[in-house]
C-alpha cells in the first residue's frame, strides 16, 4: 500500500526575515506574514495572493494566514503602528 502524502511543515513553509526587519515571511521570499495579513484584511484572499505570486505554492500563503491567526494580537498591533506613522506596508516590506 503506498504511503499517503505528506503536508509540508510549517517549519518549510515559513522562516525568519533573512534580512530581519520583517518578521516571519514566506519561506525563500520576503513575502511578510505581516504584509499578507494587511492584504487579507483589505479583502485579498489567499488565491489572489497566489495569483499576483504564482511561483509561490497556494499552501504557504494558507501557513501565513494561519501564523497570523495564531498571532493575531501581535500582527495587528504592527499593522496598526505602522499605519499609525504614515508607513506604506509595501515600502516597508522592501527594506
Amino acid at each position: 500500500m503506498a504511503a499517503a502524502p505528506t503536508a509540508p511543515s510549517l517549519d518549510a513553509l515559513l522562516s525568519p526575515d533573512p534580512v530581519g526587519s520583517l518578521g516571519m515571511c514566506i519561506a525563500g521570499t520576503r513575502l511578510s506574514v505581516r504584509h499578507l495579513a494587511a492584504r487579507y484584511q483589505a479583502g485579498e484572499r489567499p488565491e489572489e495572493f497566489h495569483e499576483s505570486n504564482p511561483d509561490v505554492p497556494l499552501t504557504a500563503f494558507y501557513a501565513a494566514l494561519g501564523y497570523y491567526f495564531a498571532n493575531k494580537a501581535s500582527i495587528d498591533a504592527e499593522i496598526e503602528d505602522a499605519e499609525r506613522r504614515g508607513l506604506a506596508l509595501a515600502d516597508a516590506d522592501r527594506r
